[in-house]
């Protein structure tokens, strides 16, 4: 059987992504009912039955490996919610917050027993990598809200419970020699140091691509940056260890090393990125596929993409099931798929012979992956960049140039004679990045929304149909065609969603702890009520998620100053004039697309077409006494929805929820909720 890691290995992935999703109880029937069908594939022809059987046990240990870390880590964990514990162990990261709080990300045993990694919040204070910590603190499991998808973002990552501490804090520092602090501390002096020679967004950018602390880059630049397709490059990722690698094995075979020790030279590069990278998901990708290249070599053995890759997915995921979900480590692997699978096949088979060929076939690569990554942008974003291979292909060059420049400075130890000429000639570099970036990523042409769940099912639905009929085929000049069709009727499917629903007002009530923002939006032109400033973040997520690019007006009642601020600086990727953010006066009334909006202090009303439909919404729809939040009434019946039912709007006060009011002047009026993804 030839590539017999590829299929054990892609299979095992697969079935421990299909686990992710699953309880421990269908875990167990899916795994007893796999094994039955192992056991009936050994009556199937010989050369059939070692494919079938490989793929079965391959995809039950996948599915068992998950099993088990839920039953024997997480749910172990996740048992202290609502407890106060005692944790001692060492901090391995620390966010400060504001200036008054801080976040550290602890790792070390509850109350002596379990092993587990948490984030507690705590005043601000010095710490360092590595100390040693002791406390009591009152745990609660890590969930998604309307603000943040938290749970989304951290379990991947190990971290299932954050929480207060309560008292006994203890801080012992670490005096002793640890590599890897001294690794990290020397990254945030880096970052530091380039971002005081630069001190402007330029320097930010150079710093998050070196270090991987995106702290310095404004919300609008990162919205502008992943709409253009290359928001990859400022986040530590595998591309970043795969030039650092190039650049120390160019010096290496100038030096003339034997094998043996550009091997263990390399090794100790490539770790202490990896460290020094923060550990990133997509860095330890590459560095182990970067190892099993290098153990090739020396063992003179032939190295085939498909099976690194493979065997890649096991290693990452055989000890940590958890990282099966995490965006960075899948969008890292279908990268590494594209460019060392299915690009090679797709250039070979155009077989391009004309002018500037490595162009084409640099441009046919950028495709190959924006095809694969498609699944993987559609689980965790907000939005899908549509003119990506064309972006990646012009400045990722610039990119690295500048990524090449700061690798420079980080070996020869930030030394201000060396560091200061060469970011200046970096920052030159990346500056027309950011210039075209926030030209780019704010025309609606340059992205397709995905809050909408048609288009995430026109676009499954097309990529489901392309693999079975490329399958079917096998043909690989017939799938490029396939694909491209697939791609028009994407982009056909989005035009038509838009004209279909050019003449709905949607009404998008966004609650969260006592405060409400209601989002009034009509073919991407915008109005933000704001009554309490808590869910700002919630708001922004929406309008992206949504692909809102137009903001006419935006009223705040609670905390209007600070408010007014967040806005200004959060909505920068939209058009929004900032003289009309306006304060909620005692009555403030205006058409909006045929619907009469009424805002006062106690609430608003909406009367649409005549006032045959009126929505009464009070701004405080989650205080205890308030228990009409949607008043709805036409010429022939009344909808009324409360706090006591358990519908559309029923919510967790805590985390929030969000429902959408869908009118139009030839349609009848809908409600219904949205997850915390928007959809």
């Amino acid at each position: 059987m030839r590539r017999k890691t590829a299929i054990a290995g892609f299979s095992y992935f697969a079935g421990m992504f299909f686990a992710s999703f699953l309880s421990l109880r269908i875990i167990s029937m899916v795994s007893g009912l796999l094994l039955i069908l192992a056991g009936l594939s050994f009556i199937l022809p010989s050369k059939v039955k070692i494919y079938c059987v490989t793929i079965i046990i391959s995809a039950f240990v996948g599915l068992s490996a998950y099993g088990i870390y839920l039953n024997y880590d997480y749910d172990k964990v996740i048992s202290y919610d609502n407890s106060v514990v005692e944790f001692s162990g060492k901090i391995i990261d620390h966010e400060y917050i504001s200036s008054d709080l801080m976040a550290l990300t602890v790792k070390g045993k509850i109350n002596g027993k379990k092993n587990a990694t948490i984030t507690v919040f705590i005043a601000d204070m010095e710490v360092n990598y590595y100390d040693k910590v002791s406390f009591k603190a009152k745990l609660s499991k890590i969930k998604d809200s309307v603000v943040f998808q938290s749970e989304n973002y951290n379990k991947p990552r190990g971290i299932y419970m954050q929480g207060n501490i309560t008292e006994d804090f203890l801080l012992t520092e670490d005096t002793s020699f640890n590599a890897l602090r001294v690794i990290r501390n020397y990254s945030d002096y880096l970052f530091e140091k380039i971002t005081t020679i630069l001190p402007n967004e330029e320097g930010a950018f150079i710093g998050a691509m070196l270090c991987g602390d995106t702290s310095g880059i404004t919300s609008e630049s990162k919205t502008n940056l992943f709409r253009m397709g290359i928001g990859h490059i400022f986040s530590v990722s595998g591309s970043h260890l795969v030039i650092v690698g190039f650049m120390v094995n160019a010096i290496l075979d100038m030096l003339k090393l034997s094998k043996k020790k550009k091997f263990i030279i390399s090794e100790i590069v490539i770790i202490g990125f990896t460290i020094f990278a923060g550990m990133a998901s997509s860095v330890v990708r590459a560095a182990i596929m970067m190892t099993i290249v290098n153990l090739s070599k020396q063992a003179r053995r032939y190295n085939d993409s498909l099976t690194t890759t493979a065997l890649c997915a096991i290693l990452m995921t055989i000890i940590t099931p958890y990282q099966i979900r995490n965006a960075s480590f899948l969008l890292s692997l279908c990268g590494a798929f594209s460019l060392g699978v299915i690009s090679p096949l797709v250039i070979k088979a155009i077989d391009y012979k004309y002018k500037m060929k490595s162009l084409v076939n640099s441009l046919i690569s950028m495709c190959c992956v924006t095809i694969i990554s498609l699944p993987i942008c559609i689980m965790y974003f907000n939005e899908l960049s549509i003119v990506s291979p064309i972006m990646n292909l012009i400045f990722v060059p610039l990119c690295s140039f500048a990524l090449v420049l700061s690798v420079v400075i980080a070996f020869t130890g930030g030394i201000s004679v060396f560091a200061n000429p060469i970011l200046i000639i970096a920052g030159i570099a990346v500056k027309p990045v950011l210039w075209i970036a926030d030209i780019i990523g704010k025309q609606s042409f340059s992205f397709v929304p995905l809050g909408y769940n048609f288009l995430k099912f026109a676009i499954c639905l097309v990529l489901v149909a392309v693999i079975i009929l490329c399958i079917i085929k096998r043909n690989t000049l017939f799938s490029i065609r396939c694909t491209i069709c697939g791609l028009i009727i994407i982009m056909a499917s989005s035009v038509g969603y838009s004209l279909a629903t050019r003449d709905d007002i949607n009404i998008y009530v966004i609650s969260y702890q006592n405060s409400s923002i209601t989002v009034l939006n009509k073919d991407r032109r915008t109005v933000i009520i704001d009554s309490g400033g808590k869910s700002t973040e919630g708001c922004i997520r929406l309008l992206q998620s949504k692909g809102i690019i137009n903001v006419d007006a935006i009223f705040i009642r609670d905390n209007y100053d600070s408010v007014k601020i967040i806005y200004e600086n959060s909505l920068d990727f939209c058009n929004l004039d900032n003289s009309n953010i306006y304060e909620f006066e005692d009555l403030t009334t205006f058409n909006y697309y045929g619907a009469e909006v009424e805002i006062r202090k106690d609430g608003y009303i909406i009367k649409y077409a005549n006032t045959t439909n009126v929505f009464k919404i009070s701004n405080d729809f989650e205080a205890p006494d308030c228990n009409t939040i949607v008043d709805f009434t036409d010429s022939n019946n009344t909808f009324v929805q409360t706090n006591n039912t358990n519908t559309v709007f029923s919510k967790n006060k805590k985390l929030g929820g969000t429902a959408v009011i869908t009118l139009n002047p030839n349609k009848t009026p809908t409600i219904r909720r949205l997850n915390y993804a928007f959809g």
